[in-house]
Parts: structure tokens; sequence; C-alpha cells
């Protein structure tokens, strides 16, 4: 499904930030990561492909933190030293979907079912200003949804869409621009 500005004029509001989300099956290696060749690995993975406006995008990258404790006489067991942990990334996208397809399907998973994506993907998000112009754009890789949720809202009668908010992990983060 390419992007469409009528899918955008058909709602009830025009947001002044596009954001414009492709694909492509497959990710980043971890020969990649460690060569240091990510960039070039994400221009092997092949076209793109468009699959619509997401309306609302929230990338929510975390570190746990750890304390290093002494239990002696002077520290009595207090934090002496604190150090990060692992990081991850959490992604949570909004898109309005029409009947013709769910947010997996637009991905070319056969199923409404989670447990048929069976490859990890590579997201390519790209933002645009009110004046049409490429503000930004990020590659995510590594992604795996963690649910298909789906709600029915009939809330206007002239306007019966199917409304999803999925959730995702994934490896890595990259700002491409």
């Amino acid at each position: 499904m390419a992007f469409n500005d009528e899918l955008i004029h058909g709602i009830s509001f025009r947001p002044k930030v596009y954001i414009k989300l492709l694909y492509v099956p497959g990710t980043i290696t971890r020969d990649d990561i460690k060569k240091g060749t990510i960039l070039q690995k994400l221009q092997q993975l092949g076209q793109f492909k468009e699959v619509g406006a997401v309306q609302s995008l929230e990338i929510n990258s975390t570190r746990e933190t750890n304390v290093w404790r002494e239990l002696d006489y002077v520290t009595a067991g207090k934090p002496v030293e604190s150090f990060p942990g692992l990081v991850s990334y959490d992604l949570t996208l909004e898109r309005i979907v029409l009947y013709e397809s769910t947010f997996l399907e637009a991905f070319q998973v056969a199923s409404f079912d989670v447990l048929r994506q069976n490859n990890p993907l590579t997201l390519k998000v790209e933002m645009y200003g009110t004046e049409d112009a490429h503000a930004k754009t990020w590659y995510v890789y590594g992604v795996w949804f963690k649910g298909n949720p789906i709600r029915f809202d009939v809330t206007d009668p002239n306007d019966l869409r199917i409304i999803q908010r999925v959730e995702a992990i994934a490896a890595g983060v990259i700002a491409a621009s």
C-alpha cells in the first residue's frame, strides 16, 4: 500500500507532521555490528516497501541501572558505585488501518496472529514537516511485534475503520539524517 494523501485528508484533522513507514524483511546481524558495516547492510537488504502513514510513533530507549554495594563496617551495604546495564528499545505504533488489511497483513504476515511473524523486520521511518520537506529518517532494526490488538471504532457512522495500537521491540535504532 503506497502512502496515500487522500487517507490523511479523510481524517478529521490534518497532522502537521507526516510519519511515513517503510519496511524490508530481514535485519542487521551481530557480524554487521561487530564489523561496523551497519549502513552497508541496510543498503544490501533491498528495496524498502511502503506500508503507509503512522499516526503516532514512540521509540522508547531504556537502560537498566545497577549499583555496587560493599558489605563492610565502613559502607554497611550502602551503594558505593552505580553503573549502566543493558539497553532495550520499545516501539509503539498507532496507525489507522482500512478494512483491506490489519497491521500485520500490511507487513505481509499471513495472519492476524503475531505468532506468524517468523523473521525480524527493519523499519525505515521518514518524518516530514509541514512544508513536506524531509525532516528526519530513522532505521529501526531487529523489530519483533509483541502483539496485534485490533479495536473496532464505530463512533462515526460515516467512517468505519479498524484502529490499531501495536507494540514492538527492536534490537537498535540508527538515525540516518
